[in-house]
Formats: structure tokens, sequence, C-alpha cells
């Protein structure tokens, strides 16, 4: 959120900046340059704020992670997914939850729900079930400067 802030300020600084300039090109009388500037000034910020709002939204909306119920549906292809293991030891009543990466197999070999393949070690003697999955997250990439 402190960065959205860091935007909007940057941005509004060079606005300031453009109109500065531009008003020490033209004669003004003193009462229309406050209410000229004034207004705009307002409007300027109202704008900058809502479009780094928006910008700010569409990257959250981007990196938002949204969970697949596996009864809804399947991947369509063969990739690596993040996914949601409902699990449990044999002799045990207790279902546990867990996370990890999987690669969903198309031609119906993984050794998970005959779909899945994980590269953790799975003990033998527990059930195991992928529930959910989802995308794996694009890549950080650090900002240039």
């Amino acid at each position: 959120m402190k960065e959205a802030f860091e935007k909007i300020i940057e941005r509004l600084e060079k606005e300031r900046k453009i109109y500065c300039e531009a008003y020490e090109t033209v004669t003004w009388t003193p009462d229309k340059i406050a209410y000229v500037n004034r207004e705009k000034a307002l409007d300027d910020a109202i704008e900058i704020v809502n479009q780094v709002a928006e910008e700010y939204k569409q990257a959250l909306n981007e990196n938002k992670q949204c969970w697949i119920p596996c009864s809804e549906r399947l991947p369509e292809t063969q990739e690596d997914y993040i996914v949601a293991i409902k699990m449990k030891y044999q002799f045990e009543e207790e279902w546990e939850y867990c996370v990890d990466v999987a690669t969903y197999d198309l031609s119906g070999c993984g050794y998970i729900d005959g779909a899945w393949n994980t590269f953790n070690d799975w003990y033998e003697g527990q059930e195991i079930h992928v529930i959910a999955w989802q995308p794996l997250p694009k890549p950080y990439e650090p900002k240039e400067e």
C-alpha cells in the first residue's frame, strides 16, 4: 500500500511541475490564478488517485490466487500446479491438509488420484487426495530503477 501512495505523490509532483512551467508563460490575474489552479489541482489529484487505485486493483487481481476444486474441473494442460492435499495415515481417522506443488499427468498415470505427481515422498499407507489446485504464480521480476 505504501508503494501506491508513493506513486500518487510522485505523479502529483510531476503534474505540479508541468502546470507551474505552463503558468509561467501566461499573464493571469491573481484571483483567476488562485481559482483555476485550485480547481485544476483538485481535479488532477482526484484523477491521479483514481488511476493509481485502478492500477493497484489490477495488480492485486493479477496476483490473486484462486483455488479450483478438483470436483469442479481439472487442469487442461500437463504442467506444475499448486495443489491442496487431503491426507491421512493408515489407521488414523483425522484428515490433515497441506499444500504442495504437483504435476498434472494427462496420461492418467499419476500416483495421486491417478492424475498427480509430486516431488514429495509420501509414505506408503497414506491416503492422499488432491482436492483443489491453482496455477503457479508468475515468477518475481524486480522493478528496474
